[in-house]
C-alpha cells in the first residue's frame, strides 16, 4: 500500500458590495437683489454774447441823422439862412436904393442871381457802425449716475452620505492537503 498526497485547491473570489454617495443640496431660494439707479444731472447756464451795433455816427456822416439831432440841425440851417437871405435883401434894397449913384444894380443882381454858387466835390472816408460786444459765459456742471445694487444671499444646506464599500470573499480560498492510502 502506498500513500499518495492529494491536493484541493478552491480558489477565492473578492467581491465588493458598494452603496454609492449621496448628498443632497436644498437651498432656501435665489438670492434676492434689488437695483436703484439715480439718474446723473446736468445744469447747463449760460450768459448770451451781448452785441451792440451803432449806425448812428455812420448814418450822421451820409447826412441820415437821428431824427431829434436832425430837427435841431434843420432848425439852426433855417435860422441862419433866413438871416443871410434877409442881410442879402437889405444889401440889394439898398443897391436899388442908392440907383442914383450910378452903375446897373438890377443887372448885377440878375447876373448874381442867375448863377449857382460853386460847388465842393470831393471823396472822403466815411466811418462803419461802431460795433461794441460783451463776452458771453457758459457753465455745465454734471452729476454722474450712481447705480446701487443690494444682496442677500442665502447658503445653501447640504446632507452628505458618504456610502460604503464592503469587500469579501466568496466562496472563501481552500487548500486542502490529504493523505490518501491507495491499493496499488
Amino acid at each position: 500500500m502506498r500513500t499518495d498526497l492529494q491536493v484541493n485547491q478552491v480558489n477565492g473570489r473578492m467581491n465588493l458590495n458598494i452603496k454609492p454617495p449621496n448628498m443632497k443640496l436644498q437651498t432656501k431660494h435665489a438670492a434676492d437683489f434689488s437695483i436703484n439707479n439715480q439718474r446723473g444731472n446736468i445744469k447747463v447756464n449760460t450768459k448770451s454774447v451781448k452785441v451792440d451795433i451803432s449806425t448812428r455816427k455812420a448814418r450822421a456822416e451820409l447826412g441820415h441823422k437821428f431824427y431829434k439831432i436832425y430837427g435841431k440841425e434843420i432848425a439852426q440851417k433855417g435860422i441862419q439862412a433866413s438871416m443871410r437871405g434877409i442881410a442879402e435883401y437889405a444889401r440889394q434894397g439898398d443897391q436899388l436904393a442908392q440907383i442914383e449913384k450910378g452903375g446897373n444894380p438890377i443887372a448885377s443882381q440878375a447876373k448874381a442871381n442867375a448863377q449857382d454858387p460853386k460847388r465842393k466835390i470831393g471823396l472822403k472816408w466815411l466811418p462803419g457802425p461802431e460795433i461794441k460786444t460783451a463776452p458771453g459765459d457758459f457753465k455745465a456742471t454734471y452729476t454722474q449716475d450712481k447705480l446701487n445694487i443690494e444682496s442677500k444671499s442665502y447658503w445653501p444646506k447640504g446632507k452628505l452620505d458618504w456610502g460604503k464599500i464592503e469587500a469579501y470573499l466568496d466562496p472563501e480560498p481552500k487548500f486542502e492537503v490529504k493523505a490518501v492510502d491507495v491499493k496499488a
